[in-house]
């Protein structure tokens, strides 16, 4: 498996050898992340929602610069 993934013959993986073989192997894996990332942009984007409504409905204002 090491010789599979070993894309710059050395006979050692490194990070981005060892991440690209397990997403080969393991495609699954790619659905996973991208579902967890939708999740987690959700997720704050409805905190960004409740933080600015609670600010709004105590008539607070933000003000960017």
């Amino acid at each position: 498996m090491v010789r599979e993934g070993d894309l710059d013959g050395d006979g050692a993986l490194n990070q981005t050898e060892f991440c690209v073989l397990m997403v080969r192997l393991i495609p699954q894996m790619m659905e996973d992340a991208e579902t967890w990332l939708e999740e987690a942009i959700s997720q704050e984007l409805c905190n960004i929602q409740s933080l600015f409504s609670a600010l709004m409905t105590k008539n607070l204002f933000l003000v960017f610069f």
